[in-house]
């Protein structure tokens, strides 16, 4: 990979399609996770690897390099639930609150107020939180 890599970051194409082969489904899995929904997903594996490749030079060998390409799909995750929940402006959508893991579909204004108060929380909280939850939610199923 290491090798690849370093080729990819003289600018040839083939060997960044291979690094992309080889690390795409695990990214994909990590957006699906974050988005909860397939198609957004897709856009930010997308995104990840534009970024990727706009930064390649940035990439320092400090971390794993999938380290690195799972840093760029959280944060292009994170950026896209900012972003939507603001659109949103805490006018929140009963049929996707019920659709979350753990609500209770006959009391949404619990889960609006829980959803208002994870928004508040600062960024490094929320992100811990988020991580934690989709932690939890994946162990949830694989042990059902």
């Amino acid at each position: 990979m290491d090798e690849l890599i370093q080729k990819a970051r003289q600018g040839d194409d083939d060997a960044f399609r291979s690094v992309y082969e080889q690390t795409s489904a695990r990214v994909y899995a990590l957006c699906l996770r974050m988005m909860k929904d397939e198609t957004r997903a897709r856009d930010m594996t997308q995104d990840t690897y534009v970024r990727a490749w706009q930064h390649l030079e940035t990439y320092r060998g400090e971390s794993a390099f999938t380290t690195w390409l799972h840093t760029i799909a959280t944060n292009a995750c994170l950026v896209a639930l900012r972003s939507r929940r603001r659109r949103r402006e805490g006018d929140t959508e009963i049929e996707e609150l019920e659709a979350m893991p753990g609500s209770n579909p006959g009391d949404p204004v619990d889960r609006i107020a829980l959803e208002r108060a994870i928004a508040d929380l600062p960024d490094g909280a929320r992100t811990v939180l988020l991580l934690h939850d989709i932690t939890v939610t994946d162990t949830t199923r694989l042990l059902r």
